[in-house]
């Protein structure tokens, strides 16, 4: 290779790449981002951006440190960098709380359960009745007997986290290029990636963070990784209301900074169908008018659909497939909470030659 090569090719421009792409850059290393279309375009662009670390694949078990650890990751990037962050591309990282509902005593007496073990494991969680959770939220409907109000949890706008984190890694001498990767070819050297302009990548290291996409690139092996569909809706509500979550049977709602509300969200496998549908508008709209009622008359302002990369076990996939080709995908809901995480376990990795953890490694599927 010549010394106009990068040390590290990432192609992807979610939440993982641009971490990725940040941290690498921060490490010395020289490297090209490489994303079709533009930052976050995609699930990370689209995202309600909440992080939160007690639920989720490997919950009970061994991913609740680390999802507790991301979160942490989050705070303090955020406290070091929020002063150096340009107009326009502050996150807005904030703690948010959500109240969970019950509409009768089984549900209540799960979510009794389950407020019990996160306090059990530090988190804060209190079960309140009806009427309380009526007094921190008052359009939640009568037939509510109780929920859950939890505290531990922080969202960020997710399409300027990435782009804030690409900024930074530009400030650190990465390059973006606008392309799409086609194919990678292993060799001594590291790999080379073909793109659809025609350009030919050659660096030691490629970091492939695609999303779930990831199995359009030739050349490398198959990765149990599926797309995943939601929508969210953004609708226009009057009031400064919904600043606490609200959920009940996966759908939530809650007002973002800029005002407007969201509601979201639910689960589909439709192979890589991303458009927006009535279906979908339907089924969260009836969902959160369940419990909220009235807000299915407010005015949709924007619907968004997007693909979120699920792996065969639900968690991540991180680490060496093949001779110079580095994976960081299938991380579902939870990629923008260990975006942070998976980058520094990727510098570890090349900087330092640092095993990932065997649970996360491409390793547990016969790969690499």
């Amino acid at each position: 290779m010549t010394a106009r090569n990068p040390d590290v090719v990432v192609i992807g421009t979610g939440a993982v790449g641009c971490a990725a792409a940040y941290e690498l850059s921060s490490r010395g290393l020289r490297v090209k981002l490489v994303g079709r279309n533009g930052i976050a375009v995609d699930a990370s662009g689209k995202a309600w951006g909440g992080l939160t670390a007690h639920f989720g694949a490997g919950v009970p078990g061994q991913m609740l440190k680390r999802y507790r650890r991301s979160t942490q990751l989050h705070v303090n990037l955020y406290d070091q960098l929020k002063s150096e962050v340009p107009n326009g591309l502050d996150w807005n990282l904030r703690p948010v709380s959500t109240i969970t509902l019950a509409m009768n005593e089984t549900e209540l007496s799960e979510l009794r359960d389950s407020a019990d073990w996160k306090r059990a494991n530090g988190f804060n969680a209190e079960i309140i009745d009806g009427d309380a959770a009526r007094k921190i939220e008052p359009a939640i409907t009568r037939d509510a007997i109780g929920a859950m109000l939890t505290n531990t949890e922080w969202e960020v706008d997710c399409m300027r986290y990435s782009s804030a984190l690409t900024h930074f890694a530009r400030n650190g001498g990465c390059e973006v290029v606008d392309d799409e990767a086609t194919a990678i070819e292993s060799h001594q050297d590291g790999a080379t990636v073909s793109t659809t302009s025609g350009r030919q990548l050659s660096a030691k290291h490629v970091v492939l963070a695609t999303g779930p996409w990831v199995n359009s690139i030739q050349g490398i092996p198959t990765l149990p990784v599926r797309p995943v569909k939601g929508e969210i809706l953004r609708v226009n509500r009057p009031g400064t209301d919904l600043q606490t979550r609200v959920s009940y049977a996966g759908r939530n709602v809650g007002r973002k900074p800029d005002g407007l509300v969201w509601l979201g969200t639910y689960e589909q496998d439709v192979g890589y169908d991303d458009s927006i549908t009535d279906e979908g508008r339907d089924l969260i709209l009836s969902g959160v008018s369940r419990y909220m009622p009235g807000i299915e008359s407010s005015e949709i302002v924007k619907q968004t659909a997007c693909l979120r990369p699920a792996s065969a076990d639900g968690l991540p996939i991180v680490g060496s497939i093949c001779e110079g080709v580095i994976v960081a995908n299938g991380a579902g809901k939870k990629g923008i909470l260990l975006s942070l995480w998976t980058a520094q376990m990727i510098a570890d990795l090349i900087v330092d030659g640092s095993d990932v953890p065997p649970e996360l490694s491409p390793s547990r599927f016969g790969i690499g």
